[in-house]
């Protein structure tokens, strides 16, 4: 097994890459959306799709479509994240790293209250096990939630094995546009 840095810089090189990347994320939310999991979450934690990710804007569409309570991530200081409520995406700004983030960030929402997060990665693969970007975030996040994990990914981000440590938390789901990994 390479070291986690080149598994990273290689796959998501490969997701750079990709062909057909709006075909394939609305395939993948398509997926999401006609779930039983979306369909009866009230709260949803949904990433903003940045760079080469899964674009998530059908997801997010769709919660405002059907009266869903959306959060999005807001990255603080310490690895801390907060979910923080929109009511539409006109409130966004863009922070330092160019990613959208609701303008007021005062709207945050319970962990506890949340029935579903949408996650990005860069790495994943078929015992549910997750690599990020390298701050934690998420893990530290998914500590004291009940909400399912599902993931977003391209066939092309799952490998074989990726490396773990004590503090990553595995996913219940990943969906890619060829299969679905776990129990959506």
């Amino acid at each position: 097994m390479t070291d986690k840095k080149q598994l990273k810089k290689d796959v998501l090189a490969k997701r750079d890459a990709l062909d057909q990347r709006q075909e394939k994320s609305a395939v993948i939310c398509k997926k999401i959306v006609d779930s039983n999991v979306f369909k009866n979450a009230k709260v949803v934690f949904a990433f903003l799709s940045f760079g080469s990710e899964v674009d998530t804007k059908i997801i997010v569409d769709a919660c405002f479509l059907q009266g869903k309570k959306l959060c999005v991530p807001v990255c603080k200081k310490d690895g801390i994240m907060d979910a923080v409520a929109v009511e539409n995406m006109s409130d966004m700004v863009y922070n330092k790293f160019g990613i959208a983030e609701p303008a007021d960030v005062t709207k945050v929402v319970d962990k506890t209250d949340i029935d579903l997060v949408v996650v990005p990665g860069s790495v994943f693969d078929k015992n549910l096990n997750r690599m990020g970007y390298g701050k934690g975030f998420y893990d530290r996040y998914f500590v004291g939630t009940r909400a399912k994990r599902v993931a977003l990914a391209f066939d092309c981000q799952i490998v074989d094995e990726v490396p773990v440590d004590v503090y990553d938390v595995k996913m219940h789901c990943i969906v890619t546009e060829k299969q679905i990994l776990g129990d959506l």
